[in-house]
């Protein structure tokens, strides 16, 4: 067994891995260092215990999510609208992808762990509705009045998001409907 340190990055690749082939509940620290040819030290090393490779799998799985699946411009982007689509199919794809064996297996985790991977997905979660919030604000096409004090930005764009949420839960195709609400409502 090579002894020598390898990088957190390949271990958490490994666990990975594991979560996808086999779900979240078969992450162990033993299994990740024989993937990885290491020893079970070099593992702790990196992760202390069990839970902390499992939620550095959470972590990831969102990071990617969010930097490498929503492809949508929250920068410079300007359609709301339009970003509300990109966002439901990056996040529809993506959580497609680990429907089976990740999301399902999260409730194999102890209670401190779901809260601590609960925390970690609010955590994208914000910086999506950041994001989402930064569009509207940019959005041109808004009419003038959309917004008042008892119907605010902040408060639509968490009303949008929610809607994803509920739409991805019950597997919506598309966000089409969703986006010609916002577009009846504030267009």
């Amino acid at each position: 067994m090579n002894k020598t340190a390898t990088s957190r990055q390949a271990l958490l690749e490994a666990a990975r891995e594991i979560a996808r082939r086999d779900g979240l509940g078969h992450i162990s620290i033993r299994r990740t260092a024989a993937m990885c040819g290491v020893s079970v030290g070099t593992v702790y090393n990196y992760y202390p215990a069990k839970a902390d490779l499992v939620l550095a799998v959470i972590e990831d799985f969102w990071k990617r999510v969010f930097h490498g699946g929503l492809s949508c411009d929250f920068t410079h982007g300007s359609d709301f609208s339009a970003v509300c689509g990109q966002i439901y199919t990056a996040l529809r794809t993506h959580l497609a992808q680990f429907e089976h064996t990740f999301l399902r297996e999260l409730a194999s985790l102890n209670e401190a762990e779901r809260q601590q991977g609960k925390a970690l997905e609010m955590q994208y979660w914000e910086h999506i509705r950041a994001g989402m919030l930064a569009v509207l604000a940019r959005d041109a096409r808004v009419r003038p009045g959309a917004f008042t004090e008892a119907f605010t930005r902040e408060q639509f764009v968490s009303f949008v998001f929610g809607t994803m949420m509920s739409m991805l839960r019950a597997d919506r195709e598309d966000a089409s409907f969703l986006q010609e609400v916002v577009c009846r409502l504030i267009y």
